[in-house]
């Protein structure tokens, strides 16, 4: 073997190792309370984070206390729609964030929160009531005292590659029968976006 052949074999040897790494996509497994962001668009992270900041500053407000001295027993919630207008440049999936909220409501044992899908329930008290030995009243529905409602506004702002999103979000809770505002709160996100000119 000659003397430049020897000399390739530890090149090509490293080059074989290389390559698979070569255009490879890397996975990896993080945790769900992660605040890694990719795009600067609203994700699973920031609904999180806005929906325990705004039912915590909801349940520490007074209504609930007001209502239960009042009437002996907690209120009794529907979640409504929360409404995300974002333009065309992106969609905002509302899902996450209502199961958030729906989570810490239900978790503080001081909200009842009304089954947002009436239809199946009623259906399966109908199945009950032909069914079931014991099967439950199908006029006895617990009525809603409270609404809560909301919207996630967008606003961007770009020059070259910087860009700034900032998400306003709005709650507010409305007593269904004076439909009266019993309470409101305002939060928001904002994140700076560097494109680099090598992406």
């Amino acid at each position: 073997m000659s003397k430049l052949s020897l000399a390739l074999v530890p090149v090509l040897a490293l080059g074989a190792f290389a390559l698979p790494g070569c255009g490879g996509k890397t996975v990896t497994r993080t945790d769900s309370t992660a605040s890694k962001d990719l795009s600067g668009r609203w994700n699973d992270v920031d609904a999180k984070q806005v929906a325990n900041e705004m039912i915590s500053k909801s349940l520490s407000a007074g209504w609930i206390d007001r209502f239960i001295g009042k009437h002996n027993k907690n209120p009794t919630i529907m979640l409504g729609k929360v409404i995300a207008r974002a333009g065309d440049s992106e969609v905002i999936s509302t899902a996450v964030f209502m199961k958030e909220i729906r989570k810490e409501f239900v978790n503080s044992g001081k909200i009842d929160v009304m089954d947002e899908d009436k239809q199946s329930t009623r259906d399966e008290l109908a199945d009950q009531s032909g069914m079931a030995a014991k099967p439950k009243d199908m006029a006895v529905e617990d009525t809603t005292d409270f609404l809560l409602k909301g919207t996630i506004n967008v606003q961007n702002d770009q020059e070259g590659r910087e860009s700034v999103k900032f998400y306003v979000v709005d709650l507010e809770i409305t007593d269904v029968q004076s439909r009266k505002i019993i309470w409101t709160e305002r939060t928001s996100i904002r994140k700076e976006v560097d494109q680099s000119r090598w992406k």
